[in-house]
C-alpha cells in the first residue's frame, strides 16, 4: 500500500493516539503471556498460578512497574476496615471471620512478627490474644496486576493439622484461581509470590484456625506486600491504534 508523505504522518499520529489512550509509552513494556496455559485441574479459575519462594525470582517474572508497600507510612493502630494503606493505595480487609487488624511494629505482639523492610520496624498484622477461628485476608489492588507477594512471618501452619492456606485470585467477583499453598513459617519470615497470566485484582489468603481440636486463630503478618502493573497486550495497543486511525479519517472525510 502506497501512502503519501501526509497519509504516513496522519497513520503514525494515529497509532501514538491509540497507544496514548492506553498509557503507553513508544518505549514502553510489553504484555508477557509466556506462561500462561490451560490447567482446569487448578481449582474454579482456568489459568495456572506459579508460587514462587525468592523475591528476585518473582520480580524477574514480572513486567511492568512493581509497587512495594513496606507499612512505614502508615500510623501504628489498629485497623477500621477496609483501610487503604499509604504506601500504595492497598485496601485491606477480612472477607471472612473476625480478627484483630493492625499496623504494629514487630517487636510489640511478640507472635514471631518480622518486619523485612529496610531501616523499618513494622507489619500488617492479623490475630491478637483471644481471637479466634478462620480468616481470610483481602487486599484489593489498586490497578490490574499478574503478580503480588509479599514476606510472611507468625504463621503456624503445621500446628493447624492443614500445613496449608488457601490463596484466591480475583478479577472483580470473577475467580481466575483458587488453589492451597502449604508453608509453615515457625516464627521465621518467607517469602511467598503468586503470578498469573491472567490480570486480577483482588488477593485472597485464607489462614485456617490454629488447632484442628480447638478454636485459636492463627495469627500472621505481612511485609513488603509487592504487586506489578499490568501493561496491554501489544495486540490490544494495535487495535486501538487502528480505532484511532479510523477515528482520524472520519474526521477528515467530514
Amino acid at each position: 500500500m502506497n501512502l503519501s508523505l501526509f497519509g504516513r504522518a496522519s497513520l503514525a499520529s494515529a497509532v501514538l493516539l491509540g497507544m496514548a489512550s492506553v498509557g503507553l509509552a513508544t518505549t514502553g513494556n510489553t504484555y508477557d503471556i509466556s506462561r500462561e496455559h490451560k490447567d482446569d485441574s487448578q481449582g474454579a479459575g482456568s489459568r495456572v498460578t506459579s508460587t514462587f519462594t525468592s523475591r528476585a525470582t518473582f520480580n524477574a517474572a514480572l513486567t511492568g512497574p512493581i509497587t512495594v508497600e513496606g507499612l512505614e507510612d502508615d500510623a501504628t493502630a489498629t485497623l477500621s476496615l477496609p483501610a487503604t494503606l499509604n504506601g500504595s493505595n492497598v485496601q485491606v480487609s477480612l472477607f471472612t471471620g473476625n480478627v484483630k487488624t493492625y499496623v504494629t511494629p514487630d517487636s510489640v505482639p511478640g507472635w514471631g512478627f518480622v518486619n523485612t523492610t529496610a531501616g523499618g520496624i513494622k507489619v500488617l498484622a492479623f490475630g491478637d490474644s483471644n481471637d479466634l477461628g478462620t480468616y481470610t485476608i483481602q487486599l484489593k489492588l489498586p490497578t490490574l496486576a499478574n503478580g503480588v507477594g509479599f514476606d510472611l512471618s507468625g504463621y503456624q501452619g503445621l500446628d493447624n493439622g492443614v500445613g496449608a492456606y488457601t490463596i484466591t485470585l480475583l478479577n472483580g467477583a470473577t475467580v481466575v484461581d483458587t488453589f492451597s499453598s502449604a508453608d509453615n513459617t515457625n516464627f521465621n519470615v518467607h517469602f511467598r509470590g503468586y503470578t498469573n497470566a491472567t490480570p486480577f485484582n483482588t488477593f485472597r489468603m485464607t489462614i485456617p484456625e490454629l488447632l484442628p481440636s480447638g478454636t485459636a486463630a492463627d495469627f500472621s503478618a505481612l511485609d513488603e506486600i509487592a504487586f506489578n502493573v499490568v501493561v496491554p497486550e501489544p495486540t490490544s495497543a494495535l487495535s486501538l491504534a487502528a480505532i484511532g486511525a479510523a477515528a482520524m479519517l472520519r474526521r477528515r472525510r467530514a
